[in-house]
Formats: C-alpha cells, sequence, structure tokens
C-alpha cells in the first residue's frame, strides 16, 4: 500500500502544485510583475 500510494500522492502534488503555481502565476504577474 506504501508503494502505491507514495507514486499516487507525488502525482497528485505535482498536479496539484503545477495547477496551483499556474493559476496564481497568471494573476501574479498582471497585477505584480515584479513578484514571483
Amino acid at each position: 500500500e506504501d508503494m502505491f500510494h507514495l507514486p499516487d500522492f507525488s502525482t497528485l502534488t505535482e498536479r496539484g502544485i503545477r495547477e496551483v503555481l499556474k493559476e496564481i502565476r497568471v494573476p501574479t504577474c498582471k497585477s505584480n510583475p515584479f513578484q514571483p
């Protein structure tokens, strides 16, 4: 179970972080292009 949970969690986390970064980066870049 651990072996199966590790990859699943990694993939879900990576996808979630990528989506969040994209959503936050778009408005942040438009509002504050100087801040990351």
